[in-house]
């Protein structure tokens, strides 16, 4: 290994800190994210029915284990509907293809909800193969020329019926998937 290497392999390589501060500042944003989902379904689009008693909720403290953060806590929201209970159990965040994802399980069945770029309809994976190291250090130098657009994160509903695709979720499309969940 040369020098010029060893400094290569420095540089790039982030110190224990940096490392620390992104897993900190990637679960932050995943925790801040899940309260907005949960401050949305409860706060928002189940409020009416949670006034009138009709509909109940709680939260449930878990521990989660990823990867890149090792075990942190977390919770679920359980929501209570004519003697039914739909569970939102947060998976995990730092996913190929979706910043986090929700699964949500009642008696008629599961979905799940991803939290991805707002532009995605469905899934956005590039894969790049290069035949040299000239070409490959061409098309490193082209991205790094380019300006990256902001991802702008939100909540979709993961629909794998003839193919994946992603469907906003939103009031209308949120009562949608309860109801495919507690009535069929």
């Amino acid at each position: 290994m040369s020098k010029h290497e060893f400094q290569q392999f420095l540089d790039n390589t982030p110190n224990p800190q940096s490392e620390k501060d992104f897993k900190d500042t990637q679960l932050k944003e995943w925790r801040d994210y899940l309260d907005s989902l949960y401050k949305s379904i409860v706060d928002e689009w189940m409020k009416d029915f949670i006034k009138k008693s009709e509909v109940t909720y709680r939260f449930r403290e878990i521990t989660i284990f990823e990867e890149f953060s090792g075990e942190y806590p977390s919770r679920e929201l359980w929501l209570n509907i004519k003697n039914q209970t739909v569970q939102f159990i947060p998976i995990g965040t730092m996913l190929i293809g979706a910043k986090g994802r929700v699964d949500i399980q009642g008696k008629n069945g599961k979905t799940s909800f991803i939290l991805v770029d707002r532009k995605l309809t469905g899934p956005n994976i590039q894969v790049n193969v290069f035949t040299s190291d000239k070409e490959r250090e061409d098309f490193e130098k082209k991205q790094k020329s380019l300006k990256p657009e902001p991802i702008l994160w939100t909540w979709k509903i993961l629909n794998n019926k003839n193919g994946i695709r992603y469907i906003d979720l939103n009031e209308e499309t949120f009562f949608d998937v309860l109801m495919s969940l507690i009535n069929g």
